[in-house]
């Protein structure tokens, strides 16, 4: 089996059973001589049910996965200007997206006998979201092989663009004098300005949020990684100690086998 069909299998397998698999891929992996690939397995954190769910998800259908992502491309370029539907339709259309891929992931968890909460929702949400926007969990969850649950963050959509700032102009009112309508003056350069300083100031903002929300993102990523690593440590302790019993027991095996045998030898001399 090749390691991309392996890593598929993996992260097929329910929550529970994936520490030991990937705890044995990695094994063979190193025993073949693929350390780099091994140590990247290893490393690898149990998935949460919700991620757990949305791969099986996107491993049945493909093309769910993939109006998912047209849909927050379409979106991206609607807010930049550069797509021929509007912000509105697009929004509606990558939300229905989402939806129907949290809906069947909630499916999954629910014939799975596990919790089918709104906050279940709100993650399922917030991972899908994140995943659509971001360039390599995009390729995650192709493959079906998400590993981390996410947070959706104001202006991830946009990627690295941003939409362009423009000031609008005054409408135009018509003259007392009644004489033919002229465009109204500019404002101020002042005027002018504070708008811009404004608009720039409230991208700030935004931005800052976003950072914000992902370097929460990143703490919970950290935390379950250290719970994670964790457990494989106090399995590790587990397997120690269960190896320390076998190996004291072996010693009194052999200190009584050779026992038994100094008694054999010293019957056998006085025959």
């Amino acid at each position: 089996m090749t390691e991309a069909r392996a890593l598929t299998a993996l992260f097929r397998l329910p929550p529970e059973q994936f520490t030991a698999a990937r705890n044995r891929l990695a094994a063979e992996l190193r025993r073949a001589g693929e350390d780099s690939a091994a140590s990247s397995v290893a490393k690898l954190p149990r998935p949460t049910p919700v991620v757990w769910a949305i791969n099986q998800v996107a491993h049945a259908d493909r093309a769910a996965v993939e109006r998912l992502l047209a849909t927050a491309d379409q979106l991206k370029a609607a807010q930049l200007g550069r797509a021929s539907t509007d912000v509105p339709a697009s929004s509606k259309a990558y939300q229905e997206a989402v939806t129907t891929l949290v809906e069947r992931s909630l499916a999954r968890l629910k014939d799975a006998g596990r919790a089918t909460t709104a906050a279940t929702r709100n993650r399922l949400t917030g991972t899908l979201m994140a995943a659509a926007t971001d360039p390599v969990l995009r390729e995650a969850l192709r493959e079906a092989r998400l590993s981390r649950e996410h947070a959706a963050v104001g202006f991830d959509v946009f990627g690295t663009s941003r939409p362009a700032l423009r000031v609008v102009e005054p409408t135009r009112t018509p003259r007392a004098s009644g004489r033919r309508d002229s465009a109204a003056p500019l404002p101020p350069p002042a005027d002018r300005e504070a708008t811009r300083r404004r608009a720039d100031a409230q991208i700030r903002l935004e931005t800052a949020r976003a950072d914000l929300a992902r370097a929460e993102s990143r703490v919970r990523e950290l935390e379950r990684a250290a719970a994670e690593l964790a457990r494989t440590a106090a399995e590790a302790r587990e397997r120690a100690t269960a190896a320390s019993r076998a190996a004291a027991q072996a010693r009194a095996d052999v200190g009584r086998a050779r026992a038994t045998v100094a008694s054999a030898e010293k019957a056998a001399r006085h025959e």
